[in-house]
């Protein structure tokens, strides 16, 4: 489970909005693979600590490590920009509420989004889930700049300004939150933002290289 934010279902979601043919079906089931912000994880020393014996400092350690060391495709935090954030995320999900699903510290970094640890499993309400989002902006971490980078790196230049142009702040803000809140399945629950999302793609399929055979 990370505590970062995953790029890799949404970058498949925009190719496939900026030049697959198969219209917005494949848009939109692969949107749904879109970022999981997820909790847990484990001590500096590499030894466990169940979530019974956890302490605040163990989750702080864990969230801090997590953001600073995630893998290619997650939003990678500064170790200050880590030191900032996890105590606003410790402070909206909380230490009870972590222990109360048995979450370990040494579970959040870990790529497991299957054992309940999940941030969609615990309950979180939208306005959580924002304030979640919002430590991002709080600690001076781009994240829109790091998406559409993340999310353009394989389109041509038009093509990627056209995805940074129709990728505002509040489309972001609704992806990554109703991700947070909901899951993989966010879009699937919510037809509306589904429905914006290939909206705000749709004019950069006038951008995609076209093929001849």
């Amino acid at each position: 489970m990370r505590a970062g934010l995953l790029f890799t279902g949404l970058a498949v979601a925009v190719l496939a909005a900026c030049g697959d043919d198969d219209g917005g079906s494949a848009t939109t089931t692969r949107a749904t693979e879109t970022t999981s912000a997820t909790s847990s994880a484990g001590s500096a020393s590499g030894t466990t600590v169940s979530a019974a014996d956890a302490t605040e400092d163990d989750y702080l350690a864990a969230i801090v490590r997590s953001l600073s060391d995630g893998p290619a495709g997650e939003v990678r935090t500064t170790p200050e920009q880590a030191e900032c954030m996890a105590p606003k995320w410790l402070a909206t999900v909380g230490v009870e509420r972590l222990k109360e699903h048995d979450i370990a510290p040494s579970m959040i970094g870990d790529d497991n989004s299957d054992d309940g640890s999940a941030l969609a499993d615990l309950g979180l309400t939208e306005a959580e889930g924002n304030a979640l989002y919002d430590a991002f902006g709080e600690c001076g971490v781009e994240l829109r700049e790091e998406f559409v980078q993340s999310m353009t790196e394989d389109l041509d230049a038009d093509a990627a300004a056209c995805v940074d142009d129709a990728m505002t702040d509040d489309l972001l803000r609704r992806l990554m939150v109703a991700s947070i809140v909901q899951g993989d399945g966010a879009l699937d629950q919510d037809e509306e933002l589904a429905a914006d999302f290939r909206s705000a793609l749709a004019p950069c399929d006038d951008q995609a290289p076209t093929t001849t055979t």
